[in-house]
């Protein structure tokens, strides 16, 4: 019995310190917690007092994409939708009909600026009666900066002309900012100096 009777002591006495140790941990975490959200509470009031730099949209980095998307069915206010037209302005089919029915572009107008969208006729000839109406498209684009200009594969379509026709007149654009070209022209352009770098390098 003495035995059985000094087990429960001792129990209890490690019953005891136990819950003594416990208290005295859960003391010490509710200290530390204390500490912790008094440090935080500070390091919140400093940052508050810093200057914070806010990212404007004059900062913004620039989110345009790097070539003429395939598919535009929307644009910011700023962005006009270049296409191929007719001199008539019958924008009946391509990508004539989609800047008639979303970008503005106004039926019987088969030239410059309408709305959101730039018409450039493709159908009256040849390339050369073309280039004349893009160089007038370049020069107007450099002259507005405030807007920002893609341009699809004009005369590929319902004109029948090849990309390897139509890409070299748009030469001059590739070094205006606010021009998008599409991607098929711009490899045709950069193969064609490429090119053009190789044969200077022989003659040299």
């Amino acid at each position: 019995m003495e035995i059985s009777y000094n087990s429960i002591q001792t129990t209890d006495t490690l019953s005891k310190a136990s819950t003594n140790a416990e208290h005295h941990i859960t003391n010490i975490s509710l200290t530390d917690m204390k500490f912790i959200n008094l440090f935080k509470s500070a390091k919140k009031k400093e940052n508050s007092a810093q200057p914070q730099v806010n990212c404007t949209e004059e900062h913004a980095p620039d989110t345009r994409p790097r070539y003429t998307p395939p598919y535009i069915s929307s644009l910011k206010e700023d962005e006009v939708f270049v296409f191929g037209s007719n001199l008539g302005g019958f924008h009946g089919g391509g990508a004539a009909r989609t800047a008639h029915r979303y970008f503005g572009a106004i039926w019987g107008q088969g030239i410059g600026l309408q709305g959101q969208s730039y018409a450039i006729p493709t159908m009256q000839g040849g390339v050369d009666t073309i280039k004349p109406y893009v160089d007038e498209f370049i020069a107007f684009a450099r002259n507005n900066k405030q807007l920002f200009f893609y341009v699809t594969p004009i005369g590929c379509g319902i004109a029948g002309f090849n990309e390897k026709d139509i890409a070299p007149l748009f030469r001059e654009a590739l070094d205006v900012e606010n021009i998008c070209l599409p991607k098929s022209f711009c490899d045709i352009l950069f193969r064609e100096g490429r090119q053009e770098e190789i044969r200077g390098d022989r003659r040299i």
